[in-house]
């Protein structure tokens, strides 16, 4: 079911793009003229509800597999992926009504030459294929005023639903700047993750898994003692699964002396991902009272050696966190690298060495699909 959030958390940068896109606001402006402030289409409140369900959308993911919570979520974000659909065809309908009333005629060359630039760029096609129809643009698009109250008012009613709903599932924002109604941040408990594979064979993934590998195994004599190679892409896409197959392959485990596997999840504890770095490299069980302790351990196990770290679902972007988490590696036998995978571009960034290079991944090909 992660899928689902996938298509919403899609949908909704182009929603919020169209919510403020020059045709709808045109719109918005003469349909409220005259109008009672009860009755008028409020874009600023829409774009504020918007806004603070997207913040909770990554949280909504990782619970919606949770045994207690999960149902309640699956059919949250069902129910949002409904309305999303439903919003975005208003605001098509809000953009073309918009052009419809400036433009007062049927010159459809005309029309079309307005279209651009008026709308988003996904309005275009759509544009394209009325006016390919040779259609009157009149008769094709538009609604009357009442039909419009009536859809603005159920997509108020349905944000409004929607949004009072994120408390009580226990959904958390990852976005600090929200409306006074949010929810308050709080730590999240994230689920962890193995280096033991989950999926027997996944599609499209060979040449990423191809690239990785010649990249941990590639050494050349300007290359500082290890290197940091950055995995990024949207939830759900298989940055963990991909992350998984190369540490587990043969040629891989042979290469590296020592190999750790830590989920970092979204605040780096420094003291804890350093025990948990000695304790997955040497198989054993170390418990660092303190941070200089467990530094001073993980830099004498990794002591000349050549190792490979996997620093699993990374949020922060604190670049001191890394730098003080990084300290011991720097004792390591040349040739050392670390691999991180992460939703957040600027965090990947912030983790690369002098020659890492960033692997985006995007979604499958449609012969993968």
């Amino acid at each position: 079911m992660a899928v689902v959030e996938m298509v919403v958390s899609a949908m909704f940068k182009e929603v919020l793009d169209k919510l403020v896109s020059e045709g709808v606001k045109q719109f918005a402006k003469l349909i409220n003229k005259g109008k009672k402030s009860e009755n008028k289409i409020k874009i600023q409140e829409w774009k504020d509800e918007l806004e603070t369900i997207q913040a909770v959308l990554i949280d909504a993911e990782r619970k919606q597999c949770d045994e207690q919570q999960g149902a309640a979520i699956r059919l949250w974000l069902e129910n949002l992926q409904d309305l999303a659909f439903d919003l975005e065809d208003l605001l098509d309908d809000f953009a073309l009504e918009a052009l419809k009333m400036n433009q007062g005629n049927n010159d459809v060359h005309h029309f079309k030459k307005n279209a651009r630039g008026f709308l988003p760029t996904s309005f275009h096609n759509m544009v394209g294929s009325v006016l390919a129809c040779g259609c009157s643009t009149t008769r094709q698009i538009g609604y009357s005023g009442p039909d419009f109250s009536s859809r603005i008012d159920e997509i108020s009613n349905a944000l409004n639903k929607i949004r009072t709903r994120v408390p009580t599932l226990g959904l958390i924002s990852n976005n600090l700047r929200l409306p006074t109604y949010a929810v308050e941040v709080q730590q999240r408990k994230m689920p962890e993750t193995s280096s033991l594979i989950s999926e027997p064979h996944v599609h499209g993934g060979d040449g990423r898994k191809k690239d990785i590998i010649c990249q941990l195994l590639e050494d050349k004599p300007s290359y500082e003692n290890y290197v940091v190679i950055p995995i990024v892409g949207m939830g759900g896409i298989g940055k963990t699964t991909l992350a998984q197959y190369v540490y587990n392959d043969e040629e891989v485990k042979t290469h590296f002396a020592l190999k750790a596997w830590v989920c970092v999840s979204d605040a780096i504890d420094v003291k804890r991902i350093t025990n948990d770095i000695i304790n997955s490299a040497t198989q054993d069980n170390f418990d660092c009272s303190n941070l200089n302790q467990a530094q001073k351990k993980l830099q004498q196990v990794l002591k000349d050696n050549k190792f490979l770290i996997v620093l699993d679902d990374v949020w922060s972007e604190n670049y001191k966190d890394w730098v003080q988490l990084r300290t011991p590696f720097h004792g390591a036998a040349r040739g050392s690298r670390v691999i991180v995978t992460s939703r957040n571009d600027k965090t990947a960034k912030k983790m690369t060495t002098n020659h890492s290079t960033i692997i985006h991944l995007e979604g499958l090909s449609d012969d993968d699909c």
